[in-house]
């Protein structure tokens, strides 16, 4: 980080919570982010944040690792003062070692097996769903359609055929960095305070349903992404 930059970002943590000593403080790039799975019935909500690292996911009933979560707390991202500078969403369908055991099994299976499954649903899905953001019971984001307007701004763009003969086309998100959703100004989230994420989707809209009833595994995921704040240690 700049010395610019992060003069900025204590003096907006002056403005919000007074006068400190900040040279004892340090602030770092952070991301706060929560995967849950998608249920092989469709919903109608996926709710983020609130199963914590080692609870349980309420779909898969799983306990959730470092690779879904990091938060420690429901609903909070605990004694740090945490300042948002993007959002980012995330539709992870799990490695094949990870899926089921009649796919992770399945020496000849293809991705271009399910290539037309598979972007007919994720296209779907991108075309649904409203997120909504509420810090301490007020809303402050509700983004329409936040799989296109809060794509996650990396990943790969994986292709796979069988043969000369076999031809396919593949649906992601935008994985290009500049075109994430950017919060400005920088929005601050103070020590304790209530976060309630969630992704709604239309009545009787299940996007994925055809998809995951198929017994592919389907994560989606939320991604807070800014600086953290907190004491030298």
């Amino acid at each position: 980080m700049t010395p610019e930059k992060n003069q900025s970002l204590l003096n907006i943590l002056a403005a919000r919570v007074g006068t400190a000593d900040w040279s004892r403080w340090q602030i770092n790039r952070w991301q706060w982010y929560d995967y849950v799975r998608y249920p092989i019935a469709g919903t109608s909500a996926l709710q983020y944040f609130v199963n914590p690292l080692g609870g349980t996911d309420p779909t898969s009933n799983t306990q959730k690792t470092i690779s879904q979560t990091n938060i420690d707390k429901t609903r909070s991202f605990g004694q740090t003062y945490f300042l948002l500078e993007a959002i980012r969403t995330h539709i992870n369908p799990r490695p094949k070692p990870l899926q089921t055991t009649a796919i992770a099994e399945d020496a000849d299976l293809l991705l271009s097996d399910q290539m037309q499954t598979w972007s007919d649903n994720l296209l779907n899905l991108m075309q649904s769903g409203v997120l909504s953001v509420e810090f301490g019971s007020k809303d402050y984001f509700q983004v329409p359609k936040p799989f296109q307007m809060c794509p996650p701004g990396f990943g790969v763009d994986a292709h796979e055929h069988g043969s000369v003969q076999t031809w396919g086309s593949f649906t992601q998100q935008n994985p290009e960095a500049e075109n994430i959703y950017r919060v400005s100004p920088v929005q601050l989230i103070e020590p304790e305070q209530n976060v309630d994420v969630k992704i709604t989707f239309p009545a009787a809209v299940v996007p994925l349903a055809q998809l995951t009833s198929a017994n592919w595994l389907v994560d989606i995921g939320v991604i807070f992404d800014g600086y953290i704040a907190r004491p030298l240690q």
